[in-house]
């Protein structure tokens, strides 16, 4: 039986524990949250970072895999990793923020689902853009409807001095898959956090002509799909200490380098037309997407010293964008405090644009940068209930339009698809520590990239390939001597400092907390810790901001 769909129940948390240390300094722990802002407005005048390099990019960052939870959501939350565990500890993210929310028309049902009635249907010609309202806006339009309208009157007529021939004209919904491909880019740590893994994930345009006719120069027709693609190491990041775990079961800062490389390079000119956006580019008139194109030709339009007709840019992947993809290959190398780590040899370049809408819809959408995690997707968005007539007692639901398949399988609006991939591929955070982030508009060079590890390696502990060595400063030397029902704790490393102790009962339940802010030398008394003591116990050292383990 389907459950009656409601939505996304749980409240998605994005909880940051800011933390300083003698050494490190000030750095977060996250728990669900990350950073995540964009570098550039499309169709405005304002840009950070180009979304395509001369010859490439480079993104550096210091992260530490954490081991140990000290801190946990209530049962009515969650967070993008528990949703879509594929997604976990994705710790950077390059491309679109999301697909167009409005891409759909309001009202109406979809192709996927004719017996669901849009939620939307009473936003129908309801919501404008600021411009409709406030004329001193000068740098936008007015859009009547931010949804998409279900027809366009097309005028046949130059003049109307005996009547106007009008057709309408169907305007079928947008694509939202067509934003994301070849938008998407993201990093992210796979396998046990003590020593995992490094991957990368795109979602790629594909396509291609097939022949469906008994002639070859017949029956062609052109088709287009996508891929994800995962890229993962087969090493892993502290692969030389894998045989030591009392390293390994320490939390271990690491400096990584992502650094893309074209096999060419381009000058300004070339940067737009080789493999670039120019090829899915167009400005097209707005009269003319209208379906009123023939009023180009008339007044005002045609006078001398008369304002241009207004015009849009339109972005849209075609098959010439596949014929160029040879000139967007590069490598990909990823590095490992100092060393090269891992590469990708024919790795297409992901060059971020605007989505398939007008700039008015799309405000800090595209262009987006995610540190510590990768994107939410269309996940909390929301829109009205009601058209709104002042801006008291507004009212919002979600668009179960702008949620993926997985959000509506098992629904009762299972029967709705819709090719939202952005979420359930790109939704995920980092469970760690992050420490510093850089961005370079060039490919470091490996002396660089040594030059930068060798700067940072003494306050952070980086572990060192030049002069490799898996002993730790900090040894755990937390002994436990039973006496009676009792257990007495003592350490002279980590004398003077306070802990918490955990004990986890069985593994599929909740840690048990034994006790908080305590100093060796510690006596438990185990007939107070439940099913004590068949398993293991945990200290979290609160001034180091690391959790050792006793057996």
């Amino acid at each position: 039986m389907a459950i009656r769909f409601s939505g996304n129940t749980k409240e998605t948390v994005y909880n940051i524990v800011s933390k300083t240390s003698d050494n490190v300094g000030y750095y977060n722990q996250l728990y669900g949250g990350f950073y995540q802002g964009f570098f550039k407005l499309f169709g405005y005048d304002y840009e950070t970072f180009p979304n395509r390099c001369n010859k490439g990019w480079s993104v550096e960052m210091l992260l530490r895999a954490r081991q140990e939870d000290q801190f946990f959501h209530t049962s009515g939350q969650t967070t993008l990793n528990e949703v879509y565990p594929n997604n976990d500890n994705t710790f950077f993210y390059f491309g679109t923020r999301a697909e167009n929310k409005y891409y759909h028309h309001a009202s109406g049902s979809p192709e996927s689902d004719s017996g669901y009635t849009r939620v939307t249907e009473v936003l129908s010609g309801c919501l404008k853009t600021c411009a409709c309202s406030d004329t001193g806006v000068t740098i936008s339009r007015c859009l009547e409807d931010v949804y998409e309208p279900l027809n366009y009157t097309s005028q046949h007529n130059v003049e109307c001095n005996c009547g106007c021939s009008e057709t309408s004209v169907a305007n079928p919904d947008k694509d939202p898959l067509f934003d994301s491909m070849s938008n998407t880019l993201s990093l992210r740590l796979l396998g046990d956090p003590k020593n995992p893994k490094v991957c990368v994930r795109v979602l790629k345009f594909t396509g291609g002509c097939e022949t469906t006719g008994s002639c070859e120069t017949t029956g062609i027709t052109y088709t287009t799909g996508y891929t994800i693609t995962d890229y993962c190491s087969s090493k892993t990041i502290f692969d030389y200490c894998s045989s030591s775990q009392t390293y390994l079961n320490k939390e271990h800062w690491f400096l990584i380098d992502c650094v893309w490389e074209r096999n060419s390079y381009y000058d300004e000119c070339d940067l737009l037309y080789r493999g670039g956006l120019d090829s899915i580019t167009n400005l097209y008139y707005v009269n003319s997407l209208a379906g009123n194109a023939v009023s180009l030709i008339t007044v005002p339009y045609t006078h001398s010293g008369e304002t241009p007709a207004d015009q849009i840019e339109v972005v849209n992947l075609n098959e010439e964008w596949l014929i160029e993809k040879d000139q967007r290959l590069g490598s990909l190398k990823i590095y490992i405090n100092g060393r090269l780590f891992y590469v990708i040899n024919g790795f297409e370049e992901v060059i971020p644009r605007g989505l398939n809408t007008e700039k008015e819809k799309q405000i800090g959408v595209p262009f987006n940068i995610g540190w510590g995690g990768g994107t939410q997707g269309l996940r909390e968005s929301l829109t009205f209930r009601e058209c709104p007539t002042s801006l008291s007692g507004l009212t919002y639901q979600q668009d179960p339009e702008c949620m993926p398949n997985e959000t509506l399988s098992g629904t009762s609006l299972s029967a709705l698809t819709t090719n939202i991939f952005i979420e359930p591929n790109f939704a995920g955070s980092f469970d760690g520590a992050i420490s510093q982030f850089r961005m370079y508009t060039e490919p470091l060079t490996y002396p660089e990239v040594v030059h930068n590890f060798d700067i940072l390696k003494g306050n952070f502990e980086l572990f060192d390939y030049k002069c490799p060595s898996c002993s730790d400063g900090v040894i755990n030397d937390i002994i436990g001597v039973s006496s009676g029902t009792d257990i007495i704790f003592s350490s002279d490393e980590f004398s003077g400092m306070t802990f918490n102790l955990y004990y986890y009962k069985d593994s599929g339940e909740p840690r048990y907390v034994v006790v908080e802010n305590e100093t060796f030398p510690y006596i438990m008394n185990t007939l107070s810790v439940p099913n004590c003591c068949g398993n293991n116990f945990y200290f979290y050292i609160i001034e180091l901001d690391q959790t050792f383990l006793y057996t």
